[in-house]
């Protein structure tokens, strides 16, 4: 299988001429539209850098078997502080620990190919950082099969942070949604209202000051055990 690397740190480009460049200036909407230009498989796959998943192979295999034999359009496991909080009693279950929700966190899901040749690509110069792809996503989803979410049974950490959309995010989702077909932006408006109507209001994410304090140690730890376990086994094979 081969391996390709979209980059976007210019200061690479000497060290890895064999990745694919494209610049300083290319943030989340432009690395987004590189791949999916060159995605040719049977399920996009996309995990974002802050997010720890401690189980990767079932994951993705629980991912392929909802896509395969579900015939849903998504999939995206349990990732701990997230935007997308939904009340399970509201939710239909698909199968045991798996629900159908309007629209995934994006930080780590899974998409059929057939969502994905029916995505159109967004703009970059009038929403640059990809706000509002995850519920472009799930526009075109309804029209090839639900999208299942969270996979209770794995779940993901990510960092303890307040999700707050900035007011500018709401101006170039608009401005994502100006530019679809009509019928396209009408579903992804219904997306948004099923989420908001779905969604649980965490107020505190994080419990007390204590509960921060051992999930940032433990978060730190686990990650210092796999890059020390990395360089270990880098330089044995060296």
């Amino acid at each position: 299988m081969k391996t390709r690397v979209i980059n976007s740190d210019d200061s690479l480009r000497l060290r890895h001429p064999h990745w694919q460049h494209l610049g300083n200036d290319a943030y989340f909407t432009d690395q987004w539209n590189a791949a999916l230009d060159r995605f040719d498989a049977a399920v996009f796959v996309h995990i974002q850098a802050d997010i720890w998943p401690e189980k990767v192979a079932p994951v993705l295999a629980e991912a392929v078997h909802y896509i395969r034999d579900f015939g849903v359009g998504g999939y995206a496991p349990n990732v701990d502080f997230n935007a997308q909080v939904y009340d399970r009693n509201t939710l239909a279950k698909l199968d045991h620990g798996i629900y159908e929700v309007p629209a995934t966190d994006c930080c780590f899901w899974a998409i059929s190919a057939v969502v994905i040749r029916n995505t159109p690509r967004v703009n970059p110069r009038t929403n640059n950082l990809g706000w509002g792809i995850e519920y472009l996503v799930g526009a075109v989803r309804p029209q090839r099969g639900p999208e299942a979410g969270p996979g209770l049974s794995f779940p993901c950490r990510a960092p303890e942070i307040q999700w707050l959309r900035p007011r500018a995010s709401l101006s170039r989702i608009r401005k994502l949604k100006n530019g679809l077909d009509p019928g396209l932006r009408a579903e992804m408006e219904s997306v948004e209202n099923d989420r908001e109507n779905l969604l649980v209001i965490v107020k505190n994410l994080c419990r007390n000051p204590l509960d921060r304090v051992v999930n940032g140690m433990r978060n730190r730890a686990s990650r210092q055990a796999v890059i020390l376990q990395r360089r270990v086994t880098a330089k044995w094979l060296a």
